[in-house]
C-alpha cells in the first residue's frame, strides 16, 4: 500500500470514528447547539415565551407524569409525549437554572401513582383494557402553590406551548388577578321590571366572580384601579366623558380592556312599560365607546346589525314551524381564529342581533381578528329586529356582500390614546378587545338551565362562556402571554400517499356507481319482465330473465376484479413510495457523507499533484 492509499484509507477511518464519537458524546457537547428545521418550526419557543422564562425570580419544580410502560402499545401517544418532553427541556434551557424538571412514570399501586393524582393529574383509561395512563404536569413554586395540567391532550397540541407557559407564568403570580367590572346590564341579577320578578345572576357572572376576584365599578366611575388585571366593559352605554377619560389613563399605563358593545342589547330594558309596549320599540338599546374608537381606528355603527345566511340558526316562528333566523348567528370553527389560544379550540359561538366592526390600519397597531361574519353577510337596520314578529321577514330582499365582517377583535402595540397627556400619544403596553354583541353573554344563547333534586343544573350547548373564560384569562396574563400563538401539529400528513388514495378512491367511486347503475337497470327489466306474466308464471323464471340475471352476474364479476385492481394498484403504489423513502432514510445519507469524504480525498489528491 503507497503512501496515497494509505492516506485515503486513514482519512476514511477518521471519518468513521468522527462520526461514532458525536453519535456518543453529542447529548453533553451539543446539547445546546440546535437548529429548527421543522416545516412550522415547532421547536423553537415565541419571544413571550422566551421572556416568561427570563423573568422567573425563584426556582420553580415541573414533575412530568408519563406512564411509559403503560403505554408501550400507544406509539400515537408516544409520539406526543416525546414532542412533550423535547419542549419542556427547551424550557428548562432557556430558563437558565430557574426550572427544575423531573419525569417519574406513576407505575400502578406505586406511591408515584398516589403523588400524581394528590398533584391533579388525571388518569385516562386506556378503552376495554381498564388500564390508565398518566400524561400531565405538575409545578411548584418555593411557597408550595401548586399547578397542574391534568392530561397532555393531543388534539389541544397547537395551545401546548401556552398552556406550558401559562403554568409558569400563574406560578410566579398565584393570587387571583383582580377584575373590574363596568355593566349597564343587571348581570349579577335583582328585579326585572318586565316580569316584576327577582332573577338569577347571569351564569358567566357568577363563574367570573368564582374565577376572578371581580370587582364591581359604577358606570361614572372617575378613576379605574391600577392594580386591575383586567377592565370588562358590558354594554357601555352613555358613559360619562370622566369616565371614558379614566378609561384612557387605564390603558396609558398599560392595562388591559376587554368590551362589549352592541347595536342592539336584547337584555336592556330602555323604555320597558307594562302600559306602553310601544315604548320599548322605540327605545335606544345601542352601545358603544365612540371616542376611543375614534382614536385607535375602529368603525361601529350603532345603527346596524348583521344579518349572516351561513351561520344563521334554526328557531321556531310563531305557528311552531322551524325557520332560520339570520339575525341568530352561531359562528362556527371556519369564523374564528384558529391560530388564537383564546378561539382555536372553540366550535360555536352564538351571538343575537350583533353588530360589526370595520378597522383602519393604524401604525404600531397589530389588529388581530378573533371571530368573523361569514361571505354570506348582510349588515340592515337595527330598527328591523328592534320588534320582529316572525324571523321570515328577515330573508325578504337579503343579498349577501361576499364580504366577512370582523365580530371580535384584539388591538394591541401602541394604541393612541383619545386624551393625550403630555408627551405620552400611545399607550404602548395596552391590550384591547372588542366584541360587536351583548348578548353573546346572556344565559339564553349558550346554557340551560335544569332543576335536580333541589339544585340548578347548567349545561352549555355553545361555546360563548369559553370565548369569554378564555380572553379573561388572556388578559389577566402578562402581555407576553397574551402574544404567544398557537403552533400548527407536530403531525405531518403523508401528502403524497393521501393524493394517490383520493385518485384511487374516485376511480373506485366511479366504478361502484357504474355498478349501481347496471343493478338499477337489470332490476328495472327483471320488474318490466315479471310484470307480463300471470298467475303461477310469476314464481318461474323465464328464459329471457335467466338471460338477464347471467349477463349481468358477470358483468358483476367483471367489475369486482377491476375494483380490486384499483385497490392493488394503490396498495403497490404506496408500498413502492415507502420503499423508496427507505432507501433514502438507510442508504441517502451514507452515500452522502461518503460522496463528501470523496470529494476531499479527490481535492486533497489534486492539490498534491499540482
Amino acid at each position: 500500500m503507497n503512501k496515497q492509499q494509505t492516506w485515503t484509507a486513514g482519512l476514511l477511518l477518521a471519518l468513521v470514528l468522527a462520526f461514532v464519537a458525536l453519535a456518543a458524546i453529542n447529548q453533553k457537547i451539543l446539547a445546546g447547539w440546535k437548529v429548527d428545521l421543522t416545516e412550522n418550526r415547532q421547536y423553537t419557543l415565541t419571544k413571550g415565551t422566551r421572556n416568561i422564562l427570563r423573568q422567573i425570580d425563584e426556582p420553580l419544580r415541573l414533575t412530568f407524569y408519563f406512564s411509559d410502560k403503560a403505554s408501550r402499545n400507544l406509539p400515537g401517544i408516544r409520539s406526543y409525549a416525546q414532542r412533550v418532553r423535547e419542549l419542556l427541556h427547551t424550557y428548562e434551557e432557556e430558563a437558565n437554572g430557574k426550572l427544575l424538571l423531573v419525569e417519574v412514570d406513576p407505575e400502578p399501586y406505586s406511591e408515584a401513582e398516589d403523588e400524581a393524582a394528590a398533584a391533579g393529574i388525571r388518569p385516562v383509561p386506556l378503552g376495554r383494557s381498564g388500564e390508565e395512563i398518566y400524561f400531565g404536569l405538575a409545578g411548584s413554586n418555593s411557597l408550595d402553590d401548586q399547578m397542574a395540567i391534568p392530561f397532555f391532550d393531543p388534539a389541544k397540541e397547537k395551545l401546548l406551548e401556552y398552556d406550558l407557559s401559562k403554568l409558569i407564568y400563574t406560578l410566579q403570580h398565584p393570587d387571583l388577578p383582580k377584575v373590574g367590572l363596568i355593566s349597564s346590564l343587571k348581570m349579577q341579577g335583582g328585579f326585572d321590571p318586565a316580569t316584576r320578578q327577582m332573577s338569577q345572576p347571569w351564569v358567566i357572572y357568577q363563574q367570573l366572580e368564582q374565577l376572578f376576584d371581580l370587582q364591581l365599578l359604577a358606570e361614572n366611575s372617575s378613576e379605574i384601579p391600577d392594580e386591575l388585571a383586567l377592565l370588562v366593559l358590558v354594554h357601555p352605554k352613555n358613559l360619562p366623558e370622566d369616565t371614558l377619560k379614566a378609561i384612557d389613563r387605564y390603558l396609558a399605563a398599560g392595562g388591559h380592556l376587554l368590551a362589549f358593545v352592541d347595536p342592539l342589547a336584547e337584555q336592556d330594558s330602555a323604555g320597558q312599560d307594562p302600559n306602553n309596549p310601544m315604548a320599548a320599540i322605540r327605545a335606544d338599546r345601542s352601545s358603544s365607546l365612540a371616542p376611543l374608537f375614534k382614536a385607535w381606528g375602529v368603525h361601529f355603527d350603532t345603527g346596524k346589525v348583521l344579518l349572516d345566511a351561513a351561520y344563521g340558526l334554526q328557531v321556531s316562528a310563531p305557528d311552531g314551524r322551524p325557520v332560520r333566523h339570520l339575525g341568530i348567528i352561531g359562528i362556527q370553527r371556519d369564523g374564528l381564529n384558529q391560530e388564537d389560544a383564546a378561539t382555536s379550540q372553540l366550535d360555536q359561538v352564538i351571538l343575537s342581533s350583533s353588530g360589526y366592526f370595520s378597522l383602519d390600519a393604524s401604525e404600531g397597531v397589530e389588529q388581530t381578528l378573533l371571530a368573523q361574519s361569514s361571505e354570506l353577510a348582510m349588515p340592515t337596520d337595527a330598527a328591523r329586529l328592534n320588534f320582529l314578529p316572525n324571523p321570515d321577514i328577515l330573508a325578504k330582499g337579503f343579498s349577501a356582500t361576499g364580504e366577512r365582517y370582523p365580530l371580535a377583535v384584539r388591538l394591541s402595540g401602541k394604541l393612541p390614546l383619545a386624551w393625550p397627556e403630555g408627551e405620552q400619544k400611545t399607550a404602548n403596553n395596552a391590550v384591547v378587545v372588542l366584541v360587536a354583541d351583548t348578548d353573546v353573554l346572556t344565559d339564553r344563547l349558550w346554557v340551560r338551565r335544569q332543576a335536580f333534586l333541589g339544585q340548578q343544573l347548567v349545561s352549555a350547548f355553545a361555546d360563548n362562556g369559553d370565548l369569554v373564560f378564555n380572553l379573561a384569562d388572556q388578559l389577566t396574563g402578562s402581555t407576553d402571554l397574551i402574544s404567544i400563538r398557537g403552533h400548527a401539529s407536530s403531525r405531518r400528513p403523508f401528502l403524497v400517499v393521501q393524493q394517490l388514495q383520493r385518485e384511487a378512491e374516485a376511480r373506485l367511486r366511479d366504478t361502484e356507481e357504474q355498478l349501481q347503475q347496471q343493478l338499477r337497470e337489470t332490476e328495472q327489466k327483471l320488474t318490466a319482465l315479471q310484470k307480463q306474466k300471470t298467475g303461477d308464471q310469476q314464481l318461474l323464471l323465464s328464459p329471457e330473465q335467466q338471460e338477464t340475471l347471467r349477463k349481468f352476474q358477470q358483468e358483476k364479476l367483471r367489475i369486482r376484479k377491476q375494483l380490486r385492481s384499483v385497490q392493488h394498484e394503490l396498495n403497490q403504489g404506496i408500498e413502492q413510495l415507502g420503499s423508496r423513502i427507505k432507501f433514502i432514510n438507510i442508504f441517502g445519507m451514507p452515500l452522502l457523507i461518503t460522496a463528501f469524504a470523496l470529494y476531499l480525498v479527490w481535492r486533497q489528491r489534486k492539490r498534491r499533484q499540482a
